[in-house]
């Protein structure tokens, strides 16, 4: 059982790190498909938890050493946990996809909204005069993109049996 979740958290920490390599080269300001990728592949490797511990370390490095807002957390831990949830109930890489873009794409744009209205601004910017939606638009692409994109890596790895003992 322990070395079970050893090869979690090390497993949780390589998707982390590639995550934020990744993340950090390729992206869009409000448009990284690939933390979607990651959490959809980590929603089948990790499950919730451990998925959960990906999202907030990619997050927390984001934040604290490239600058991001406080958008580098939600953008990214409601999906995780959501389509990890979605996936350990149904097995199905399509709901992890959904799960991915429902709780990134809705739930973490929502949640988004007030901590970035009252504590951050961007230039020439102010949330006060926008919709509590103002992030959908921008993150229900991304998550959609990154979903996809997660799903094709995910069966790619599960057709190789790359990480069959901890499935």
């Amino acid at each position: 059982m322990q070395n079970k979740k050893l090869k979690k958290m090390i497993l949780a920490a390589l998707f982390a790190a590639i995550n934020i390599a990744v993340s950090s080269v390729a992206f869009i300001t409000n448009f990284v498909p690939f933390q979607h990728a990651t959490n959809v592949v980590g929603a089948v490797f990790l499950g919730p938890t451990y998925n959960l511990a990906q999202a907030f370390i990619s997050g927390t490095v984001r934040m604290f050493i490239f600058g991001r807002p406080f958008t580098a957390y939600t953008g990214a831990v409601f999906g995780a946990v959501l389509s990890a949830i979605l996936y350990k109930k149904t097995k199905s890489l399509f709901a992890a996809g959904i799960g991915e873009v429902f709780g990134t794409g809705i739930i973490g744009a929502l949640v988004s909204y007030y901590p970035m209205r009252y504590f951050f601004t961007y230039p020439g910017l102010s949330l006060d005069s926008e919709p509590i939606w103002f992030f959908m638009p921008m993150w229900i692409p991304a998550s959609i993109t990154g979903s996809i994109l997660g799903i094709i890596i995910a069966k790619i790895l599960l057709k190789a049996n790359l990480f069959n003992k901890l499935v």
